[in-house]
């Protein structure tokens, strides 16, 4: 498990909401919500579709790959296309930000659903770690080449 940290403003892609329109709202604490609107109510609902994965974190450099802003970020479950994002720049780092889609019965089909792993591209490089489909909050995780490497712990005993 990562270290969690702190989600940063410029992942945030959702400036406004729009009366008639269905959002999927999670909070880690109790909160009052009020909403109010002067838009007319629309005649006719709109389809619903499962929020996306969305996932973020610095991209680490290894041999034969420096990130740069601009890089396209794509996902994919079981070979399917699932997502697609680009980098930027937080902080003076590279970041990149995905929305993996849910399971559609259209182009997604094959995509999202819980704790499915997902594999991330960027550019033509597949990154080394993977995450896995959850929905219930923004997911960070560093992408790089290179695996964790863990090693043991030694204690000399007494």
């Amino acid at each position: 498990m990562y270290a969690k940290s702190p989600v940063p403003p410029e992942i945030n892609d959702l400036p406004y909401l729009e009366f008639g329109r269905g959002y999927w709202i999670t909070v880690t604490q109790n909160i009052t919500l009020a909403l109010t609107s002067r838009t007319p109510r629309p005649s006719q609902p709109r389809n619903m579709q499962l929020p996306p994965s969305t996932f973020y974190g610095p991209l680490v450099a290894g041999t034969g790959f420096t990130p740069t802003v601009g890089m396209t970020v794509t996902a994919s479950i079981t070979g399917n296309p699932c997502g697609q994002g680009r980098t930027l720049n937080i902080g003076g780092q590279v970041f990149y930000v995905i929305d993996v889609f849910a399971k559609d019965i259209g182009v997604y089909a094959g995509c999202g659903e819980s704790w499915r792993p997902i594999t991330f591209k960027v550019g033509t490089r597949t990154m080394v770690r993977q995450g896995s489909w959850n929905n219930s909050r923004v997911q960070y995780l560093p992408l790089g080449l290179t695996p964790d490497i863990f090693l043991p712990f030694i204690r000399k005993v007494p």
